[in-house]
């Protein structure tokens, strides 16, 4: 079980410095349709740096009185759209651009040496993987539970099993992701803000 912590923690120190922001993952009904966090949103709340989907979820079903089944958490799957938003951002970095990635050890396909890596308590499996292929919208595929560039430019941290992911990014790439209509995304408070453990976790 993740435990909640400051966002910013959840990248490496070298990128602390870039504008950050939270990306929610859409939830999915029971057709595997996205379901994005805004959609649930009533009576004036708003998305939060440190918002729990439980929260959310407890308000729209008192405002609304609502008898259903809340929606299936990501756990770090997307949906087309998702993946099509954030590879968009991330081309700015360039096309030829490598990330670096760890994939929790669980459910890691993608190893070739062997080697895990220790973060937050658990394993994990590095890997690389180019900008066009960092966001997969297939529900056999999850998003990675950690990348970073070499340039200094991007990096990305969350729990396993995430609603949400943390992304420090440099301005431009950190503007297209917050102005992007398709996403959903709030300004991290650096000092403030903390993760709370996922929904799916």
């Amino acid at each position: 079980m993740s435990e909640a912590m400051l966002a910013r923690d959840l990248v490496p120190p070298q990128y602390r410095a870039l504008p950050m922001l939270r990306l929610f993952l859409p939830f999915f009904d029971a057709n595997g349709r996205a379901q994005r966090w805004s959609s649930f949103l009533v009576n004036g709340t708003e998305l939060t740096g440190s918002i729990s989907w439980f929260e959310v979820w407890d308000r729209y079903a008192d405002e609304l009185g609502a008898s259903a089944s809340p929606p299936e958490p990501s756990r770090g799957h997307v949906d087309p759209l998702t993946a099509q938003a954030v590879n968009e951002a991330l081309h700015q970095l360039g096309p030829t651009t490598v990330l670096h990635c760890l994939r929790w050890a669980g459910y890691a396909p993608y190893t070739s040496s062997g080697l895990l890596t220790r973060r937050l308590k658990e394993d994990y499996d590095p890997f690389d993987l180019s900008v066009g292929k960092f966001i997969q919208s297939s529900r056999d595929d999850r998003v990675p539970e950690f990348a970073q560039d070499d340039a200094g430019r991007f990096a990305w941290g969350t729990f396993l099993y995430p609603d949400s992911v943390i992304i420090a990014a440099d301005v431009d790439v950190y503007r297209h992701l917050v102005n992007d209509v398709r996403l959903d995304t709030v300004s991290i408070v650096h000092a403030r803000d903390i993760l709370p453990v996922s929904s799916g976790d």
